[in-house]
C-alpha cells in the first residue's frame, strides 16, 4: 500500500491531486489548441503573401510576353 501525505487541513495529496488535475488538464488542452490555431494563421497568412507575390509576377510576365506579340506583330520587336 502506498503511504500517503496528509497537508495542513488534513486532505491528501492524492485527493488534492485528484481535484487539481483536471483543471490542469483543461488548461494545457486550451492553450495547446490555442497555439495550434495560432500556427494555422500563420500559415495561411504566408500562404497568401506568397500567392500575392507569385500573382503579381506571372500577371507581370504576361503583360510583358503580350506587349512583346504586339510589338512583334506591327513591326516593333
Amino acid at each position: 500500500m502506498v503511504s500517503v501525505n496528509k497537508s495542513d487541513d488534513g486532505q491528501s495529496s492524492s485527493e488534492l491531486l485528484s481535484q487539481v488535475s483536471p483543471d490542469v488538464s483543461r488548461g494545457m488542452l486550451y492553450q495547446s489548441t490555442a497555439h495550434a490555431l495560432s500556427n494555422a494563421v500563420h500559415n495561411a497568412t504566408f500562404l497568401q503573401q506568397q500567392q500575392s507575390t507569385l500573382f503579381q509576377s506571372t500577371t507581370a510576365m504576361g503583360v510583358s510576353l503580350i506587349e512583346g506579340l504586339a510589338g512583334a506583330a506591327i513591326g516593333k520587336g
